[in-house]
């Protein structure tokens, strides 16, 4: 879907085998220009086409996790190669959902941009007003550094963010359409993750940030106090064993 110079633009097409791209797409060329290497080109769904990953001239992409699910689509080769350790970050194109769901499919993070954030030229257009090009890494740190490098904006996207701690964030949970249409087994696992995912923030929250300055502060002065006492009780055993040794 993203032209690079002397590779074929296949769209995953058997038609466009040939197609040799002549020259890179400007998101592309930002990528050589940020230094870094491109490995190569993956496998999708026929011309971007929906959520799945069965490509009849290409084959089909395994999921890493287990090789007898599939890895989501359109961009599955991306999301798949990314989360097997094959690159550090990939490209992908998003319309309706081909960047977010195989990512979400094979554990790594993936992001819908902006429309008109990263150039579409040099991209094969699906929907033009919903088309986007989007970064596919392993880390939210390494998602926005990849997008800088995208859209030729340097430490716009990652500065400070590995020192930002999020506050109030919440998840949400389609609960009835899980219970009315997904799968029960599906249904239940869901339900599963969303509850473990409740327990583990509690118990990050009473870990790190449950700090009580009221309980702390009663802490430090009685603290304070026994020091006061204690300081109290050996400047009297100084002067009784003072006074011991003089009548001696």
């Amino acid at each position: 879907m993203i032209d690079v110079k002397d590779i074929p633009t296949t769209c995953g097409a058997d038609w466009k085998r040939d197609a040799i791209a002549t020259e890179n797409a400007p998101v592309t060329q930002n990528l050589v220009d940020a230094g870094m290497v491109l490995l190569g080109k993956q496998s999708l769904l026929e011309f971007a086409m929906g959520g799945i990953d069965h490509n009849p001239h290409f084959g089909y992409t395994r999921n890493p996790w287990n090789l007898d699910y599939f890895s989501g689509g359109s961009s599955s080769g991306a999301s798949a190669s990314v989360s097997a350790g094959l690159a550090a970050g990939a490209l992908g194109t998003d319309t309706g959902g081909s960047v977010r769901q195989p990512a979400a499919y094979c554990g790594i993070v993936g992001m819908k941009t902006t429309h008109g954030l990263v150039s579409l030229e040099g991209v094969f257009p699906m929907a033009p007003s919903l088309d986007t090009v989007g970064p596919l890494t392993r880390s939210v740190m390494d998602n926005a550094l990849l997008l800088e490098a995208m859209a030729g904006r340097s430490n716009t996207f990652s500065a400070g963010l590995d020192q930002q701690t999020p506050k109030n964030l919440r998840v949400g949970l389609p609960v009835k359409w899980v219970e009315n249409d997904a799968d029960s087994e599906v249904a239940k696992c869901c339900f599963a993750a969303a509850e473990a995912m409740r327990e583990a923030s509690e118990e990050a929250e009473a870990q790190f940030s449950g700090v009580n300055l009221d309980s702390q502060a009663a802490a430090l002065i009685e603290f304070q106090q026994a020091y006061q006492a204690s300081s109290r009780i050996l400047q009297t055993a100084r002067e009784l064993f003072q006074t011991l040794i003089e009548v001696v």
